[in-house]
């Protein structure tokens, strides 16, 4: 998340002996003179006039051995200044030849002179390096890099890009030797100059040269400034440097000041920055920062990043700050556009006050807009996109034009092998939350997952919350759930599953009306081998038996693992309506017997909450007992609960669908005289009943809402088992594949049903 961070340090390294200068107007005068007759006097040589890195690197080499360790900490200090300003291409290899000797002799000399160089040179000589470095990586890709950045490249890094050791190890171990000498500000720098090069060196003991500088720096915390306070964290925090007494002394001396009125921007963003990414809590430094921001007249000083990174930090450390989140927000309200905020900055922001849980509904509806008025996307990276819908949708702020021109734009490209699965989990994720239909964008991201060689990149969440996205949006994509599903059932352990990954990805496939039985099983063993399902909250355990039950993938294991564990519950206060409804209806599906786990209190918790059931729960407690006392002879519903929950199935309403018709009407022109939506004594309805000679049959045309791959799903599985037993009806059922392979031959269709019901009725 710390993309873009921008570090430009006023003070960037520790400050050379003024002896080393003089005044530009007569060291000009002695330069020209020391040059023109040959003579070089390093008092007279004003290092930073130097107007390329050649002419410094050559008046140096030439007049090595007259150069004192400061003057060559100012060469080395000035080299990346020049290279930055230089523009030149210089590609002959003489050229590149001499400058290469150029440097290996001031390098060989700062060598030489190491064991008499104090800690300040060091410091400098150090940073310098340092910087050289990051101008070479910076210009890694420029298709004509100039002849001192090809040299430097070669000689200050490695073919991964890593420091070459045998360039730094040498200051490496003569800082580390004198390290209880420097003072705060040459601490803080150093730390500084290693974290620009990405190096933590590390030496015999075990010990690190980030950690040596912590613990040297831990005793002499209360000398260091703002500046030198935010070097030291940032260069910890880049480097991963483990050291809690170094960030709580930190943070303590920051807590002691009277006021951090000397904080630029700059540094209390990378200090708590640097908190957060170390995962460093110090509630004390948050509130004392936060304290201070929100004190402000107005943050007109603070950068973009700056105000990004530093809500970022808040929210990443779960540091609870109001009145910052809104001081922020208000400024970024009130700016006349966003046009200087990058979007990695646009993103952290929506993202943290989504994380923090920090309602700002005036700055969600600006970056919406800022971001609807754009002409594209070619900046924002899938990280971001992803981000802030996710925000958008976790924060429950409605922006459709934003959801529509992020979702236009992903379809738009010709591909998406830049975005991880995270990306994918999180985009998807965000719509279905925030309901925001986009068709093209679910096929477009199912497409481009369904078509991988194999998803082990994804994690746990990032599946489950995929599919169930998929499902809780009602987008069909059989290719996707699919390969999901295989990924899954060929895992060695779903181990790493949590409850509720498990929960939501068995619910997405039976929502879905997905058929996957290896992933049912899969689950299901997993589930069954708990010692116990203590981690599993109430809505995973109504959710799984539910999920089961609808996809008709009894799982005899599973279901006794989940009444067992209901079974330990004192109360039902903790399962919703809807949990209770879906469970009991869910064990009735399979007639898996739970007497224990149905008992006094359950029922008691189902009277109590009787108003508040919908008429779809009541219709499923209606079921529930009638296979409580009609199956099983237990007891069931008291009377004044049986009779509401019977009426609200009765009303539930049936629709004649045209396959329906065309089945009724082949039976009358059979003489078969069928009792069209004949409602049974339980409270069912079929769709026709036929009486001949007093043996009565049932006739159920089904569609594809009553199979999951041509196989029944539960509540078609009850309604058979119920209308056959209780009722005593034998069930004949006409699938609507096998009908409409029949086509419009009605003698076909006829000679079909006479066939299916034949031997029912004697025909």
């Amino acid at each position: 998340m710390s993309r873009g961070l921008l570090f430009a340090f006023a003070r960037g390294f520790c400050p050379l002996s003024r002896t080393s200068f003089v005044k530009r107007s007569s060291a000009l005068t002695l330069q020209e003179r020391n040059v023109n007759s040959g003579r070089f006097n390093q008092r007279s040589w004003v290092v930073k006039d130097c107007r390329s890195v050649e002419e410094i690197l050559r008046i140096a080499s030439e007049n090595i051995d007259s150069l004192s360790p400061n003057t060559l900490a100012a060469v080395w200090s000035t080299i990346p200044r020049l290279m930055a300003k230089q523009r030149q291409h210089q590609s002959e290899r003489e050229d590149t030849e001499k400058l290469r000797g150029q440097i290996m002799t001031v390098l060989k000399h700062t060598r030489k002179s190491m064991k008499k160089t104090r800690p300040k040179e060091l410091t400098t000589v150090t940073l310098g390096m340092a910087k050289i470095v990051k101008n070479v990586r910076d210009g890694k890709q420029s298709t004509r890099p100039n002849a001192n950045q090809q040299v430097f490249r070669r000689l200050f890094l490695d073919n991964k890009a890593n420091p070459t050791a045998n360039i730094f190890q040498p200051l490496t171990n003569r800082a580390n030797d004198i390290l209880m000498k420097f003072e705060p500000r040459c601490l803080s720098n150093l730390a500084y100059a290693y974290a620009l090069l990405g190096y933590n060196p590390k030496f015999d003991n075990g010990s690190t040269l980030l950690g040596n500088i912590a613990d040297a720096s831990i005793d002499v915390i209360d000398q260091f400034n703002a500046q030198e306070i935010s070097n030291a964290v940032w260069a910890s925090a880049k480097l991963e440097v483990s050291h809690s007494t170094f960030f709580r002394g930190v943070a303590d001396a920051m807590v002691r000041m009277q006021t951090l009125e000397s904080f630029k921007p700059q540094e209390f963003a990378n200090t708590v920055w640097a908190y957060a990414t170390t995962n460093e809590q110090h509630h004390g430094l948050f509130k004392k920062v936060g304290d201070e921001i929100v004190e402000k007249n107005n943050l007109d000083l603070f950068k973009p990043q700056e105000l990004a990174n530093i809500v970022w930090a808040y929210a990443t450390s779960n540091q609870q700050h109001h009145g910052l989140f809104k001081k922020v927000g208000d400024e970024i309200v009130i700016k006349d556009n966003l046009a200087s905020f990058d979007p990695q900055a646009i993103a952290n922001i929506v993202w943290a006050y989504a994380t923090a849980n920090e309602q700002h509904h005036g700055l969600f509806q600006k970056v919406g807009d800022e971001i609807v008025a754009k002409d594209n996307f070619a900046s924002f990276t899938p990280q971001a996109l992803a981000n802030i819908v996710w925000a958008y949708a976790t924060a429950n702020e409605q922006h459709h034009g934003l959801f529509q021109k992020v979702g236009d734009e992903i379809v738009e490209k010709n591909n998406l092998a830049s975005f991880d699965p995270q990306d994918f989990s999180n985009i998807v994720w965000a719509y279905a939350t925030a309901n925001e239909q986009h068709t093209t964008l679910f096929k477009k991201i199912g497409d481009e997952i369904a078509v991988k060689d194999n998803l082990k990149s994804f994690d746990p969440q990032a599946l489950a919350n995929t599919v169930w996205a998929y499902a809780t949006a009602n987008e069909q994509h059989h290719g996707l759930y699919k390969k999901v599903g295989d990924e899954i059932s060929l895992k060695v352990n779903l181990a790493s599953f949590k409850p509720q990954a498990l929960a939501n990805t068995v619910w997405a496939y039976a929502t879905a009306n997905e058929h996957h039985p290896r992933l049912f099983k899969k689950v299901g063993d997993e589930i069954a081998a708990k010692d116990n399902l203590a981690s599993f909250n109430p809505q995973n355990l109504a959710n799984i038996v539910w999920a089961y039950a609808t996809s008709n993938k009894h799982h005899h294991g599973l279901f006794k693992k989940v009444g067992d564990e209901i079974s330990k519950i004192d109360n039902f206060n903790l399962f919703t309506k809807q949990n209770l409804a879906n469970m009991a209806w869910a064990y009735a599906v399979f007639n898996h017997d739970s007497s224990f786990m149905f008992d006094t209190s359950f029922r008691d918790e189902l009277c109590d909450r009787q108003r508040d059931f919908t008429e779809e729960e009541l219709g499923q407690l209606h079921q529930w007992h009638l296979w409580q006392t009609k199956e099983l002879a237990n007891e069931g519903l008291p009377k004044s609960m049986q009779d509401k929950c019977k009426q609200m199935f009765l009303s539930s309403g049936t629709t004649s669908s045209k396959l329906q018709k065309d089945v009724v009407r082949e039976l009358k022109v059979m003489n078969l005289d069928p009792f069209e939506e004949y409602q049974t004594q339980s409270g069912y309805s079929l769709d026709a009943l036929i009486d001949t000679e007093g043996k009565k049959l049932g006739v159920e045309v089904d569609g594809p809402f009553h199979y999951i791959d041509r196989e029944p799903n539960g509540s078609t599985l009850l309604k058979q088992r119920q209308v056959s037993t209780i009722d005593e009806i034998p069930l004949v059922t006409v699938p609507y594949w096998e009908w409409d392979k029949l086509g419009n031959d009605r003698g076909k269709k006829r000679k079909y049903l006479q066939t299916l019901l034949g031997s029912k009725l004697n025909m």
